[in-house]
């Protein structure tokens, strides 16, 4: 008779419901059966952090149980001198890697062996990757493009920032290149002169989602693909002198991140901003999103005072925020946008902080706290499904 101990999809179902590393390994001690399936679950994601930064250790048990590493779907190495061992990272990068999705190389120092920069491309080269993470502030100009030749043509995901170099760099000669990479989705931090280069190895002609940190100006020639195809943006929006972010090229935006302060050079360039939407994106917007940084509008505790914030200063702001862009949502009495028909969710987060001000605020706006974050209900917006909230975070 099967021990109901031995049925691996029973097996496989009750660990779903654990995700912490000490419950895997934990099961991985109750008998010999739950092994494999705890393993799976303990080396799916391999993180390298400046807390714990020994490759050695996962190499020596790869050495005893090289199955693992069919395991690992995830591998991320965070603000990590990996010049201190270079041999070591070498090893990481050459694990024959079948299963790995998603990679993260962050914080990384300046290098200057070109064997570990041979070692990133080899990472950045793995065939089953779908989505890349990299800090590429550490790169030279022309690394910033040689470290995408033979990259992973299944990458859809990247989020990347390269060298901040001048716009007058010269790369490779752009016939050269091999068939560039399609991808769905970008988060970009860096100058546009990366992005707007010929040389770039990437083709964005149907990207669904953007995430611009390049600037106040989108590169517009490049993004001319995707104007049909674009359906999830975020912009940066500075205050005045920069211009405010220009949007109508895109026509089916379904989802818009707009990340400001809250103070009253930024408000009219946010204003300008909405009102550069197409009439396709009006009809087709369901959710506006604003991430707000805070701490450019209520000035902390000054030197020598009790420690308490300026919370009638940001409430003062937040009350003109909200007056100004109930006005771009053209809201009837019913909650309704006649701009925006399909909207359907407004969010305003913003980092707290202290929970001092969350109280605060809190008090004054009638929040209720949960485990979700501070949710705002302003008494002048009873709308049917919109609503606002704070984000406190640590």
């Amino acid at each position: 008779m099967t021990s109901a101990l031995g049925i691996a999809e029973v097996l496989d179902h009750i660990i779903e419901f654990l995700d912490s590393s000490s419950d895997w390994r934990a099961c991985a001690l109750v008998q010999r059966s739950w092994v494999q399936l705890a393993q799976s679950r303990i080396f799916a994601s391999v993180n390298f952090t400046s807390q714990n930064d020994d490759f050695g250790r996962l190499l020596a048990v790869l050495d005893t149980s090289p199955h693992l590493v069919s395991s690992i779907s995830t591998l991320s190495v965070d603000r990590i001198n990996i010049a201190r061992a270079p041999a070591d990272f070498h090893r990481i990068s050459a694990l024959g890697y079948t299963c790995l999705t998603h990679l993260v190389l962050f914080g990384l120092p300046t290098i200057s062996a070109p064997h570990i920069f041979s070692s990133i491309k080899t990472l950045v080269g793995i065939q089953s990757l779908t989505s890349v993470l990299l800090d590429g502030t550490f790169l030279t100009p022309a690394q910033s493009f040689d470290i995408w030749d033979g990259c992973s043509a299944s990458i859809r995901r990247l989020a990347y920032a390269p060298p901040r170099a001048a716009a007058s760099f010269n790369a490779s000669n752009p016939g050269q290149l091999t068939k560039k990479v399609r991808l769905d989705s970008i988060f970009y931090v860096g100058p546009v002169w990366w992005f707007n280069h010929p040389n770039s190895r990437f083709d964005v002609s149907s990207l669904r989602a953007l995430k611009w940190f390049g600037g106040a100006e989108l590169p517009a020639d490049i993004l001319h693909a995707a104007r049909n195809s674009l359906e999830c943006l975020s912009v940066n929006v500075l205050p005045t002198p920069h211009s405010p972010v220009d949007l109508f090229p895109f026509r089916h935006l379904k989802r818009l991140e707009i990340c400001t302060s809250l103070t009253c050079p930024s408000l009219p360039n946010l204003c300008k901003t909405i009102q550069s939407l197409p009439a396709q994106s009006h009809a087709s917007l369901e959710v506006l999103r604003f991430s707000i940084d805070i701490e450019s509008t209520v000035p902390p505790p000054s030197a020598g005072s009790d420690g308490s914030w300026d919370t009638d200063t940001g409430i003062c702001a937040l009350v003109e925020f909200g007056r100004r862009i109930e006005d771009e949502l053209q809201l009837d009495a019913g909650g309704q946008s006649a701009k925006f028909p399909a909207l359907r969710r407004v969010d305003v987060s913003m980092p707290i902080p202290t929970p001092a001000l969350v109280k605060e605020c809190g008090e004054y706006f009638r929040m209720s706290v949960n485990k979700e974050g501070v949710r705002i209900r302003w008494a002048a917006w009873r709308y049917r499904d919109l609503f606002w909230y704070l984000t406190e975070t640590a």
